[in-house]
């Protein structure tokens, strides 16, 4: 089990996963899931869409917890989908910074694409800090969080950070227009000192 920490996340990235889990679960299901983590003061009362350190990274992972509780077997698929959609739901809130990205990726090859996507990702993921770092593989990249917003309190005998894996892969196919493989290799759910991705 990930040990306790107390981490501050920007609003913005507690209100894309509120909203991507509306989107997956319809206008009933996120109050639903907002009571099963305990986080009822933001029922009908989203965080606010900016950058300022007011979420916990207890609430973001007290929200994938409830999933995993309510929906059992369904759970993985779902966090999956959602990370993409929180991925979309951050396009949408800063569309001209993701314009003028896009402008820049096109004039890139599609290896370079790939790697100014991921770290990109990684700094938001890591935000505040730099506990999310990219390195080059032989046949691809590894993506590695040390930061435990996904795992803090959760126990889990195999690899489950589905969001983060649906966060990868969405980036991936808006930088490059291709599905990438993205596999969570180690886990602090499941004991792993971090949580690891390959990206193939």
């Amino acid at each position: 089990m990930a040990e306790a920490l107390s981490r501050p996340l920007p609003n913005e990235r507690l209100r894309w996963l509120m909203i991507a889990i509306q989107h997956e679960t319809g206008s009933y299901g996120l109050p639903l899931i907002l009571r099963q983590a305990g986080l009822d003061p933001y029922v009908g009362r989203l965080p606010p869409p900016n950058r300022h350190l007011g979420g916990l990274a207890e609430d973001y992972a007290a929200l994938v917890q409830a999933i995993r509780t309510y929906y059992g077997l369904g759970a993985r698929g779902m966090l999956f989908r959602i990370g993409r959609e929180a991925f979309r739901q951050e396009r949408l809130a800063h569309w001209l910074e993701s314009l003028t990205e896009r402008i820049v990726l096109l004039g890139l090859p599609n290896q370079a694409r790939r790697e100014r996507t991921l770290r990109r990702l990684a700094h938001k993921m890591a935000r505040p800090g730099d506990a999310v770092k990219v390195q080059r593989a032989q046949e691809g990249f590894y993506l590695t969080d040390r930061t435990g917003d996904r795992t803090h309190g959760i126990s889990c005998p195999e690899p489950c950070c589905y969001t983060a894996v649906g966060e990868i892969v969405e980036a991936l196919q808006w930088a490059t227009g291709a599905e990438p493989q993205v596999e969570e290799i180690s886990c602090r759910a499941a004991g792993a000192a971090e949580c690891r991705f390959w990206i193939r």
